[in-house]
């Protein structure tokens, strides 16, 4: 009589079956395996949903159901967190040639993304206006000031900011998805996602800041393209938006 099997190793080949594309052979119930492959996939599908509902809009329920089903066979997830799930799905887009006439679709999914982990991350300390006064007393003209976990720069060829606004509105119909590409500010502020479209000095000021370069420098590089930019505004904007790293 053949000796049972390692829980572990059970368990292993238990997890493949469920897993894999196709199952292979197992000493389980056909039966109960599928109602476990079956869940499996209706779960995955459903946190690919949750984190991609600009996507699912614009290519349809049927068609998302086909392309979720064929991105969880090749990504199978590590994690018992689901809101981890799907981070690679705007890489799977660029090579998924059905979705092929719809360019813009892999960086709007890479844009949803971003505000999928912005929404679920965890709370960090930010930059108050009376910290700042401090760090500007002790730094000088070397101040600086890093964005928080709460912000990101975002850039694409496509207008993904635009698109993912038409739809929040509901007015998706309207958008040019021929129009020049966008550079964006992605942020959670008071527990909501939400992005705004920067224009070529915004980008450059918020960019510079990300990568460290001193209020100066970047306020520099800023001016650089917008004579008129609005220092002030924009920091108003960051700090009452918790949008600066303390």
């Amino acid at each position: 009589m053949a000796e049972p099997k390692d829980p572990a190793a059970l368990q292993a080949d238990f997890l493949a079956a469920i897993t894999a594309a196709t199952p292979a052979a197992v000493d389980f119930s056909p039966a109960a395996l599928a109602v476990y492959r079956n869940n499996y996939r209706v779960g995955l599908e459903g946190a690919l949903a949750l984190a991609y509902p600009v996507v699912a809009a614009i290519v349809g329920a049927d068609f998302f159901h086909g392309l979720a089903q064929a991105y969880i066979a090749r990504t199978p997830s590590h994690s018992g967190n689901l809101h981890l799930y799907g981070e690679s799905f705007g890489t799977f887009l660029d090579g998924f040639s059905p979705a092929a006439s719809l360019p813009y679709l892999p960086d709007t999914a890479r844009l949803e993304w971003c505000l999928h982990r912005l929404y679920y991350h965890a709370d960090v300390p930010v930059l108050d206006a009376a910290a700042l006064g401090e760090r500007a007393n002790r730094q000088g003209e070397a101040l600086t000031l890093p964005l928080s976990a709460n912000a990101r720069c975002f850039a694409s060829s496509h207008p993904v900011g635009t698109i993912w606004l038409a739809h929040r509105a509901g007015t998706e119909e309207q958008v040019d998805l021929d129009a020049p590409g966008e550079r964006l500010l992605l942020y959670r502020t008071a527990g909501e996602v939400d992005l705004r479209r920067l224009d070529a000095a915004g980008a450059a000021w918020l960019s510079a800041l990300a990568e460290g370069a001193t209020l100066e420098s970047a306020t520099d590089a800023a001016l650089v393209h917008d004579a008129g930019f609005d220092l002030q505004g924009w920091l108003a904007f960051m700090l009452t938006g918790g949008l600066f790293a303390a």
